[in-house]
C-alpha cells in the first residue's frame, strides 16, 4: 500500500522550492549588473514558475475535494495515518497521482534553480541569491509547524493553498 500522506509532503516540498525561486527570481532581476543571458533564464524560469504555482493550486483543491468526499478534512494527518478506513481505491487513486504531479513539478523546479545558481556563479554574481536558500527551509519549517501541531487537514491544506496563491501573485506581479 502506498503512503496516504506523501502528496502532503509532496506539495510542501514543491511549496518550499517555489518561494525560494520566487525569491531567486526577484533578488536576481534587482541586480543592474545581470546579463542577457540570466535575464532570458530568468524569465523562462518566471513563466514556469507561474505555471507550476497554478498547477500545484490546481492539484491542492483537487486533493481538499478528494479528502472533503472521503469526510476526513477535520481529522489531524496522525488520525488519517492511524484509520484507514476513508482510504479506498478512488482516494488512493487520486492521491497518488497529486503525489507524483508534485514530485514532477519539484522535479522541474529543481533543475531550474541548479541552471540559474550556475548561471549565477559564473557571472559573478551569486550574492543576489543571499536569501533564496534560507527560504526554502523558513516555508519548510512553517509546514512543519502545521504538521506538528496536529492541526486537521482542512487547515494543512487551506495553508498551503493560500501560501501557493500568494507565491502564484508574487511571481505574476514580480514582487
Amino acid at each position: 500500500m502506498s503512503d496516504p500522506i506523501s502528496p502532503i509532503a509532496a506539495a510542501g516540498q514543491l511549496l518550499s522550492l517555489t518561494s525560494a525561486l520566487a525569491k531567486l527570481i526577484d533578488q536576481s532581476e534587482a541586480n543592474s549588473n545581470n546579463k542577457e543571458t540570466l535575464a532570458q533564464i530568468l524569465g523562462h524560469l518566471r513563466a514556469e514558475s507561474i505555471n507550476i504555482s497554478q498547477q500545484t493550486s490546481a492539484q491542492l483543491r483537487g486533493m481538499f475535494e478528494t479528502l472533503d468526499k472521503a469526510k476526513v478534512l477535520d481529522k489531524p494527518i496522525r488520525d488519517l495515518a492511524e484509520d484507514l478506513r476513508w482510504y479506498n481505491f478512488f482516494t488512493r487513486h487520486r492521491l497518488n497521482s497529486a503525489r507524483d504531479q508534485f514530485y514532477e513539478m519539484h522535479r522541474v523546479l529543481t533543475t531550474f534553480m541548479d541552471d540559474v545558481t550556475a548561471v549565477l556563479v559564473c557571472s559573478g554574481t551569486m550574492d543576489s541569491a543571499k536569501g533564496a536558500f534560507s527560504t526554502i527551509i523558513e516555508v519548510k519549517q512553517g509546514l512543519d509547524s502545521l504538521l506538528a501541531q496536529q492541526k486537521p487537514v482542512r487547515d494543512i491544506l487551506k495553508a498551503m493553498i493560500d501560501a501557493s496563491d500568494r507565491l502564484q501573485a508574487q511571481l505574476q506581479g514580480g514582487k
